[in-house]
């Protein structure tokens, strides 16, 4: 797991604001695939904004970064 960006010379702009925002509230990530952030149980994908939790076949409810970064805030 890492605090830094990761980024890729040809991400996305949802992509970059997602790793910038992860790594500046130091929450710490994984960059699993080009496309998925992985913290704790949770997987987001930053251009579909969709959240799903590890065993769960479907999306959360919850969509998009900032809905993300609440989930993904340690207690």
């Amino acid at each position: 797991m890492r605090f830094d960006s990761t980024s890729l010379a040809d991400d996305t702009p949802a992509m970059c604001a997602a790793l910038e925002q992860l790594t500046e509230a130091r929450i710490r990530f994984q960059r699993k695939t080009r496309y998925q952030i992985k913290v704790g149980d949770l997987s987001f994908y930053p251009d579909k904004g969709t959240i799903f939790r590890d065993g769960d076949r479907q999306a959360l409810d919850a969509r998009g970064l900032d809905q993300f970064l609440s989930l993904a805030r340690p207690d």
